[in-house]
């Protein structure tokens, strides 16, 4: 499935590095990724996630750690999701 998904964002209309799939053993991958901005554990194993939320609060990255648990069906997308700038004109 992985392969299919990269393969999908390879050949999609993505700028480079908007998205990536890596492959491997979640312990060593998690604690090694040094230049992204976040990491999703959802379905990491357990023994796993205090080692990767460690080394991602070293560098400043954020984490969704499990467990989750919100009924709306966004709220994955929302821990990666920033607004930092909102223009709203009032008036003419």
């Amino acid at each position: 499935a992985a392969a299919a998904l990269a393969e999908v964002l390879a050949t999609g209309e993505l700028p480079a590095g908007a998205a990536n799939v890596l492959t491997g053993p979640v312990g060593e991958l998690a604690t090694r990724l040094t230049e992204v901005d976040g990491l999703d554990l959802t379905g990491a194993p357990d023994d796993v996630v205090p080692a990767a939320v460690a080394a991602a609060a070293e560098r400043g990255a954020r984490v969704l750690a499990p467990p989750v648990i919100d009924e709306a069906p966004l709220s994955r997308l929302r821990a990666w999701s920033e607004v930092t700038t909102v223009w709203h004109p009032v008036g003419r």
